[in-house]
């Protein structure tokens, strides 16, 4: 846990020891901690904690929507310290399941429910008062809570009917003063402007884009979308400016499609938004006919199926039905209107990036769905056809800051299509609020608090400053490699270098973000990079050898240096423009040299080797290049045999024997892995293969189905006889974590070359 989440744990169990479950109030107080900063495993340390003191009898912790359940209850479980059985989580599948659980007394005393469920059961005649000491912790807590003082909120009628309990809200958005209201004072804030300066989430890079001609000095109401529509809602060529938008500027925004994107419209009054929603569905189709199929964005939609009997019925589900025969068509699936809710499950994973067959979704539009509790982060970009403010504007534009590689996504991006000026001030406002934990108590005044917005690091820089920058940094690159010929001899002269190049990465990512707009002349000029080369103080020459030549040279000094492997230096250069590889050479190249070394004819096959090595300087991916440089290095020194000989030229079996290699050298790993450690008759080496596939890069996902859990259970009683001294002579207890860190260290080894 970081120093914050310690500090805010420790002040609610304080709070819980202090409190009187028969006498106080009930409301211990609230946490704070801006969206994306971690308030699942703070929330569940404080559950953990709690449901072990002596007074508690159960803690209940509630989520705001019933999809969530199932999602919060396992992440909570793969935070359960305990290893063995089911440990102390408890879900629940249905209000009449939740009340046994809530009556029976059990080791698996933390409960995982909706407020829908709680309400429902409170609400039943039939329901008789709880004698228990139950703690309350309520996810999001500024959703789904009433207004503090009646009853007619669900968390509200939950707390007159269990009035032995205790409170405690978690929130990235409290409201106030409704927040305070509800469960007392505040414990503990960690800001979204905190949480920016200690890079635990990014801050934005926001655009204002006019379409059409907006009416001149629009009033509140006007601008509302609560109260009426607007000219926006009304005008067919909005959506066709707002569609060429996003498909004009795809590239740019989502670097290179490494990225994918929100779009959330609604309609103003109390219009339904569905038709707009196809209406732009459509319009990407349109406009995307005469793409090339490998341009053509893949787009979903995510909407609910209406059963409310309303006029505009037929019409809402007839509209679901063709999103989801498209879906099916362009992914494979069989879903229909009797199963829209795995559609939806389904979809949810395309976005993330979770599905297990790695074919996922460019753009899902909404109308409000995902917009909160949703966590991405390969999702960079929210379009917005609406009005945000306050704590629904930050909890949307949160969608896109969650970190993943700091070189390749710098922030989120946000770009809104209505009332530029308005909207700008309404996210001002928001920040300035959010960005401040005295907002809980006293309101400062905007003008203070706004100018922090850009010096904090919560919205970016604009692209001059951005590209001054660059300039100054391309200076020191020159004078310290001299012109861009060598790397410096002295380590310490290298190791600045390296830092320079990776600073270099970042500003270079971060410009070509920027799209150009012919209105202002600003942004990054794609179809004009002579006039970007001349801004940033480089010609297209010069900036090759550094990004291949130099930045090679380096990695292989560092890494022997180091004594590790050269795949371990994280310096993936980026490029201004794309380095051209004619790759049937390389491949020739390949099959010319596995012939020499079947010959035995070394000294020939040396000189090819440098050639190969020539070509893969040209490599834009040090992924890439360190996969095709460890293949050949296998061939060169006959560990790898192709299965004839001579080896012909050809790029699918050059390729299918890369993949064979790695396969080779995979398994190899795999099999020393479970000798080391014993585990030979809890799983096998294809089974563990099988596992490690469906790992995610940085993610803490091998323990979802409790496939690891598994594993220790099976070993617990005999690792000692069968792993090596070194694991064999450890505790139960540090033999079980150092397994856990170990087998995600081989899970990320060998994902670094996919």
């Amino acid at each position: 846990m970081r120093p914050y989440q310690v500090y805010a744990t420790r002040r609610v169990l304080d709070k819980l020891k202090q409190h009187d479950f028969r006498r106080d109030d009930g409301k211990l107080g609230y946490i704070w901690h801006t969206t994306g900063s971690g308030k699942t495993i703070t929330s569940f340390k404080t559950a953990w904690l709690a449901s072990r003191m002596a007074r508690v009898d159960k803690v209940v912790f509630l989520v705001d929507r019933i999809a969530l359940t199932n999602q919060t209850s396992e992440a909570y479980k793969a935070y359960d310290p305990s290893v063995g059985g089911d440990g102390v989580i408890d879900d629940t599948a249905s209000t009449n399941e939740l009340h046994r659980k809530l009556k029976t007394k059990s080791s698996q005393n933390i409960i995982v429910t909706s407020i829908q469920k709680m309400s429902g059961l409170v609400g039943r005649k039939s329901f008789k008062h709880l004698n228990q000491n139950i703690v309350f912790i309520v996810d999001e807590a500024h959703r789904s809570a009433g207004d503090g003082q009646d009853s007619s909120g669900m968390l509200e009628r939950i707390r007159y009917a269990i009035p032995g309990s205790a409170w405690i809200g978690y929130t990235g958005t409290p409201r106030f003063p409704e927040t305070v209201k509800i469960f007392g004072e505040l414990l503990h804030a960690y800001t979204i402007k905190e949480a920016i300066a200690d890079k635990n989430v990014l801050g934005f890079k926001v655009e204002f884009k006019e379409t059409i001609t907006a009416p001149k000095d629009p009033t509140e109401e006007d601008m509302d979308d609560s109260i009426k529509s607007s000219i926006y809602d009304l005008k067919h060529e909005h959506v066709e400016l707002v569609v060429k938008d996003i498909l004009t500027n795809w590239d740019s925004r989502s670097n290179s499609r490494m990225y994918n994107a929100l779009f959330t419209v609604r309609l103003g009054g109390a219009k339904t938004s569905r038709p707009r929603v196809m209406e732009y569905y459509h319009e990407f189709h349109k406009q995307m006919e005469m793409y090339p199929e490998d341009k053509k964005l893949k787009i979903g939609v995510s909407f609910s199926q209406v059963s409310n009997n309303s006029d505009y019925q037929n019409e809402a589900n007839d509209n679901l039905h063709t999103i989801i025969d498209d879906y099916n068509k362009m992914f494979g699936t069989t879903f229909d209107m009797s199963n829209v809710k795995e559609y939806l499950n389904d979809l949810t994973t395309r976005l993330n990036r979770t599905a297990l067959d790695r074919n996922y979704l460019d753009l899902v539009i909404v109308i409000d769905q995902l917009l909160t509790g949703f966590d991405a982060p390969e999702l960079n970009t929210l379009y917005i056809d609406r009005t945000f403010r306050g704590s629904n504007l930050i909890q949307a534009y949160s969608r896109t800051n969650r970190l993943h590689n700091s070189d390749k996504k710098p922030w989120g991006n946000i770009v809104n299509y209505r009332w530029p000026a308005q909207n700008e001030l309404e996210m001002n406002k928001a920040f300035a609020i959010y960005s401040n934990r005295y907002s809980a108590n006293v309101q400062m005044s905007l003008e203070d608090l706004v100018v922090d917005n850009t010096k904090e690091g919560i919205l970016a820089v604009d692209y001059n400053e951005t590209v001054n920058q660059l300039n100054y940094l391309i200076m020191e690159l020159r004078e310290t490699t001299q012109d861009f010929v060598m790397v410096p001899h002295s380590e310490n002269a290298q190791e600045v270098l390296y830092g320079s190049l990776r600073e270099y990465n970042k500003l270079i990512n971060k410009v070509k973000q920027y799209p150009y707009d012919e209105n202002t002349k600003t942004g990054y000029p794609a179809d004009d990079l002579g006039k970007f080369y001349d801004a940033i103080g480089i010609n297209e020459e010069e900036e090759a050898r550094l990004t291949t030549n130099i930045s090679n040279e380096l990695k292989e000094i560092l890494a022997k240096k180091d004594n590790i492997d050269i795949s371990m230096i994280d310096l993936d250069m980026e490029h201004v423009t794309y380095v051209i590889i004619n790759y049937d050479y390389l491949v020739e190249l390949i099959a010319q040299m596995a012939n020499e070394v079947n010959d035995n004819q070394m000294t020939i096959a040396e000189k090819t080797y440098e050639f190969i090595q020539n070509e893969l300087n040209k490599l834009e991916s040090d992924i890439e290049r360190v996969r095709m440089q460890r293949f050949i290095d296998r061939i060169f020194k006959k560990e790898y045999s192709f299965d004839e000989y001579p080896v012909d030229s050809n790029y699918e079996d050059i390729t299918k024997a890369l993949e064979e290699s790695e396969k080779e050298v995979n398994y190899k790993n795999i099999s020393k892995f479970i000798y080391e450690w014993g585990i030979g008759n809890a799983i096998s080496p294809r089974q563990l293969f099988s596992l490690i596939k469906k790992h995610r890069k940085g993610q803490n996902d091998l323990d979802n189905q409790g496939e690891v859990r598994s594993i220790l259970i099976s070993v617990k009683d005999d690792y000692k006889d069968y792993a090596i001294e070194k694991y064999a002579n450890l505790n139960w207890i540090n033999y079980r974590n150092e397994f856990r860190d170990s087998i995600y260290e081989l899970a990320e080894k060998m994902k670094e070359l996919e």
